[in-house]
């Protein structure tokens, strides 16, 4: 994105990477009193961000204020080169929830989180799945995982025997045709880490 030419640049005084994230604020389609218009402005970039925001807290509403704040950042599109013209960049609607997704325990109170930097499924393929979904999943080191599919009661509907994950992108296949169409949640557990991912099923 390019940053407006009216909006300001950080740091702040005391050097925190300011501003956090961006958002559209420039030639916004709006609708006024009696028409629809472009406008620009903090006015309009703000809502989004707290759209967003309130899409991460429906996703997970266990989040706190900064957990909630640490996502928006995490999954904006500079993240991993942040700067003062846009911060961690133009936030994700999409990756943020995803995210937050992630962060949910399934029926394990002694499990943490993963991170982008840990274990993630970046990706399932296709998503609605049919007969079958392609599972791309991310791991900083060689580990053993569970690959398990959670129905919307949090039972577990579909089990597959324990993978051996390699550092970087690794791909399985999991079969879909026995399940009934609906949304579910896949789990990919480490003993010291899980990851979750949202799967929807056509049937």
């Amino acid at each position: 994105g390019i940053k407006a030419s009216f909006s300001s640049f950080g740091p702040t005084a005391d050097g925190r990477t300011k501003p956090e994230v961006a958002a559209m604020g420039q030639s916004v389609y709006v609708a006024s009193g009696s028409a629809y218009a472009f406008a620009n402005g903090t006015s309009f970039s703000s809502p989004l961000v707290a759209a967003v925001a309130c899409q991460i807290l429906q996703a997970n509403p266990d989040l706190t204020p900064m957990e909630v704040r640490q996502v928006l950042m995490d999954t904006a599109s500079q993240s991993d080169t942040p700067d003062n013209s846009l911060g961690y960049g133009i936030v994700n609607a999409g990756e943020a929830v995803d995210r937050a997704l992630s962060m949910i325990i399934v029926g394990l109170d002694d499990e943490r989180p993963a991170t982008r930097q840990d274990l993630t499924i970046d990706s399932s393929f296709p998503n609605p799945s049919t007969n079958s979904a392609t599972l791309t999943i991310g791991s900083i080191t060689s580990r053993t995982v569970a690959i398990e599919v959670y129905d919307v009661a949090g039972r577990i509907v579909l089990s597959v025997e324990r993978q051996l994950l390699h550092e970087g992108q690794n791909r399985f296949t999991v079969s879909t045709s026995e399940l009934s169409s609906g949304l579910y949640l896949v789990r990919v557990s480490a003993p010291d880490a899980v990851a979750f991912k949202q799967l929807a099923v056509i049937n």
